[in-house]
């Protein structure tokens, strides 16, 4: 990652930039704590936003390894990434649910919109858009971190940008009154006068 620091997500994620015995930096490394990968693409996209990666081109990959026996196949991930542990106490019937549906996507499916998304980028489009948008992201989002929001915002000339303290992936489920009052802004905003 440039400037010595993996970014927030990545970091979170477990990766971290280590330091050749040698002395100053001469190659960068990035190390993933696979206990906490889920599968997410994160790293990737941060090392395409962070590096300005062309379109196209990557320089990291996820493996991806599935657990089981057909058809009983998973894969292992987190849902520490998706919610809060306040939230995962009180709510274990969304969370489960949330799991759930998870648990039936087609894995390779999701594993190919993964890579998809990981590989996109329109930032270069984004000025030409001039209609009302409202970016909200939970402030402990590892799968699409507040900076990424942040530059999405920069990029749209007419947008708001909502960072909901303590939010993490699926705020939508875990704070809706905070999506409601982003959302009901936006209608307001662009309703006509």
């Amino acid at each position: 990652m440039r400037r010595g620091q993996p970014s927030g997500s990545a970091r979170r994620a477990g990766c971290r930039v280590t330091e050749p015995a040698g002395g100053p930096l001469q190659r960068w490394a990035k190390v993933l704590d696979q206990s906490r990968c889920i599968g997410c693409h994160a790293c990737t996209t941060a090392c395409k936003s962070e590096n300005e990666v062309p379109i196209g081109v990557t320089r990291t990959y996820v493996k991806s390894v599935e657990i089981g026996i057909f058809p009983q196949v998973r894969r292992a991930f987190q849902v520490t990434r998706w919610f809060g542990d306040a939230f995962r106490e009180r709510h274990p019937d969304i969370v489960k649910s949330s799991v759930d549906v998870f648990l039936r996507n087609d894995v390779k499916a999701y594993a190919e919109s993964c890579r998809m998304l990981g590989a996109a980028d329109a930032r270069k489009d984004l000025p030409r858009l001039a209609m009302p948008a409202a970016i909200a992201v939970g402030e402990e989002d590892y799968a699409t971190p507040p900076a990424m929001a942040e530059a999405l915002h920069r990029g749209l000339k007419n947008s708001t940008l909502t960072i909901i303290e303590g939010g993490r992936h699926l705020t939508p489920l875990e704070m809706p009154d905070r999506i409601d009052e982003s959302l009901g802004a936006l209608l307001k905003a662009a309703s006509p006068r």
